[in-house]
């Protein structure tokens, strides 16, 4: 699949991607403060004030999965700290708190369908086509084209200028952008 993107698109998903990064980080920011002043991170006050500030942009059910993305980071951490405390952990582990992403973007599709075993609600069953529609939903929801492109020789193609080049896999950029110094 290649995501059609003109100077607007581009500028569309940068702010998307920027926008999902601001959020990430500060409400990881708000737990991190309750961390170190030795309070109990309250998952659910800090996803709170996030989305209440976030929701505009992202909209709601986005805002949550990033929050509770976050929250599983730190409930990691926590599980972490308490086996390396307990001796079950090698020395050399040292567990950290999640940390602020220095990335400029950074997208999170959601997938809203949910499959239950017992009390146990899984959310981690992508078919291929349900990636693909929902790829195209959240897309078209801001404005986006998509266009669905044969996976034949996509490793060979510059996804920048898209000429094709007989190497095996294109690690850089390809030497046609790289001479009009894109």
């Amino acid at each position: 699949m290649r995501i059609i993107a003109g100077k607007e698109t581009k500028a569309k998903l940068k702010a998307l991607g920027k926008s999902f990064v601001d959020c990430w980080n500060e409400v990881n920011k708000l737990r991190l403060e309750q961390y170190r002043k030795h309070e109990l991170v309250d998952f659910a006050k800090t996803e709170k004030i996030v989305y209440e500030k976030h929701k505009a942009v992202l909209h709601g059910a986005n805002v949550q999965q990033v929050t509770r993305k976050n929250a599983s980071a730190w409930k990691s951490f926590f599980e972490l700290s308490k086996k390396k405390k307990e001796g079950e952990l090698p020395k050399w582990i040292k567990p950290k708190p999640p940390h602020k992403k220095k990335d400029n973007l950074f997208l999170l599709i959601r997938n809203d369908r949910y499959k239950i075993k017992g009390n146990e609600r899984n959310t981690n069953f992508w078919s291929y086509s349900s990636i693909i529609k929902r790829i195209k939903e959240v897309a078209q929801e801001y404005g986006i084209k998509v266009k669905l492109v044969d996976e034949e020789n996509t490793s060979k193609t510059c996804s920048l200028c898209g000429k094709f080049t007989k190497t095996e896999g294109l690690k850089e950029a390809c030497s046609s952008v790289l001479t009009q110094g894109r």
